[in-house]
């Protein structure tokens, strides 16, 4: 992420591998998602809005959407033309690069979910560069869904871990601008070590599946 007073920039690169759906090289940058911290309007960018088609958001009331697939850019908008956010992608050009198949990776989740990360429950606010990369990559990945898989554990609660589930989907919905149908957050059963699992699941694929499933009553 690069920060600076006027935005914050989330930069997606390639590894490589079709994880990022694009058969470029490792280090390509895929994306970029531009956050302004200043009031923008639609009007300053001063775009021809005859090529963007414009869609309203069914799930975040008062949000707008302008797509403008030949030159791969988004941008999301509030009702009164205040950016929430830019997103720039591939062009329609840049389509034949587009990997022949999704990324399928099976991790107890049945085919069509991939673990993009996973790491140690700990305080919310720790953890946000990963919620912020994991939101960049679901925005690039046309038709894909995002789960939030949270285990309770020694010392952490089901009622803690929901706390945080809450919070990690309310994040990402109000500050990454992800859409509240792409995002599913679930409580799995009870661990030694309280942990957080971050999915995505393309088109049509099966949702990851806990591991345990169904919360155990957690030792006081």
């Amino acid at each position: 992420m690069i920060d600076s007073e006027e935005a914050s920039v989330f930069i997606t690169f390639s590894d490589g591998t079709c994880r990022s759906e694009w058969d470029v090289p490792r280090g390509t940058v895929i994306s970029l998602d531009v956050r302004p911290k200043n009031r923008l309007t639609v009007e300053d960018l001063h775009l021809d809005l005859t090529k963007y088609t414009r869609t309203a958001d069914q799930q975040v009331q008062g949000t707008l959407y302008l797509n403008n697939k030949d030159e791969g850019i988004s941008i999301a908008a509030f009702e009164d033309g205040r950016v929430r956010h830019v997103f720039y992608g591939p062009t329609a050009k840049e389509s034949f690069k587009r990997c022949d198949s999704p990324p399928v990776k099976s991790v107890g989740t049945g085919h069509g979910s991939v673990k993009f990360d996973a790491y140690r429950f700990g305080r919310f606010r720790d953890n946000t560069a990963r919620l912020d990369e994991f939101a960049t990559t679901l925005t690039g990945w046309d038709g894909s869904s995002g789960y939030i898989i949270v285990y309770p554990g020694e010392g952490v609660s089901i009622q803690v871990v929901q706390i945080y589930a809450d919070q990690a989907k309310k994040y990402l919905i109000e500050k990454r601008g992800i859409t509240n149908d792409r995002i599913i957050s679930i409580i799995g059963g009870f661990r030694n070590e309280p942990s957080v699992e971050l999915f995505i699941t393309v088109k049509g694929g099966v949702p990851p599946t806990p591991s345990p499933q169904s919360p155990r009553t957690n030792p006081q």
